[in-house]
């Protein structure tokens, strides 16, 4: 029941992402990558139970079903390409290409950077780890950003950054930092205390939209919190830089540069 609960929601799922305009490869890898039973799944199991909907033992299986599925999550995602990749290769479709050779990414072992969030200040860090030759990676829960953005030769994966399984693919226990560019103060709050809960010690740098939430983020375990804006960016970029040791002179002319051109190109933001 398990596979066959896999099997439905991964077809499913693919379909619905190639007929948004996705290659065939992605649509297979986010199919096996939200194959699993979700949380909200069981809330209503709960309430159906509780309102008498439906028998104990029959939501005891599906509560099973539900755990196994999850416990497999973990593989499915971490060996999504993989899979899809040899998926094709049996179907004999030789107009799929490798989803490796498409869009190539790396997931660094040791001593990387783990970016939340890949929108305008995610890139901008970014840009500012590859002019140092800083390996991360970085993390995104648009499947059509972390498309285009792999096409650019980012480093970016599709996943939920508040997840400690998604974390733990990302080699989060050598990581040397977590930067958490959300929006949403709400993401930042979930990924920081999932991070501290599971004991990492490891700095983190969040922004913030409001100036309330600034005491907040500190008080539940980052270490740096920056405000919104251009500027913003260019702070947590100059920290990131510098907690890794780079010299200060090249931090200013780096981020010197970095303001000069997205001003020029400000159009693109």
């Amino acid at each position: 029941f398990t596979a066959t609960l896999i099997l439905i929601k991964t077809i499913l799922i693919s379909f619905l992402v190639k007929l948004s305009g996705d290659s065939k490869n992605i649509a297979v890898q986010t199919g096996l990558n939200l194959a699993q039973a979700g949380e909200f799944g069981l809330a209503l199991l709960a309430l159906g139970v509780m309102h008498g909907v439906l028998p104990d033992d029959q939501a005891s299986f599906i509560i099973l079903v539900a755990i196994f599925s999850m416990a497999v999550s973990p593989f499915l995602i971490r060996y999504s390409n993989q899979i899809s990749s040899s998926l094709w290769a049996l179907l004999g479709d030789k107009n799929a290409k490798n989803i490796s050779d498409e869009y190539r990414v790396t997931l660094p072992q040791l001593d990387h950077v783990i970016i939340g969030g890949f929108g305008r200040v995610g890139k901008t860090v970014a840009r500012l780890l590859e002019a140092n030759a800083i390996d991360y990676i970085a993390i995104d829960q648009n499947i059509g950003v972390v498309g285009n953005e792999r096409g650019r030769g980012h480093n970016v994966v599709y996943g939920d950054c508040s997840k400690m399984e998604i974390l733990h693919s990302c080699h989060i226990g050598s990581a040397r930092m977590a930067i958490l560019t959300f929006s949403s103060i709400e993401m930042a709050k979930n990924t920081i205390e999932q991070i501290r809960a599971s004991g990492f010690t490891l700095p983190i740098i969040a922004r913030c939209c409001e100036h309330g939430d600034f005491a907040e983020l500190l008080s539940i375990g980052a270490d740096y919190v920056v405000p919104e804006m251009l500027e913003a960016s260019l702070v947590i970029g100059a920290q990131v830089l510098d907690l890794l040791e780079i010299s200060q002179n090249d931090i200013d002319s780096q981020i010197e540069l970095e303001r000069s051109e997205q001003l020029s190109s400000r159009g693109r933001y």
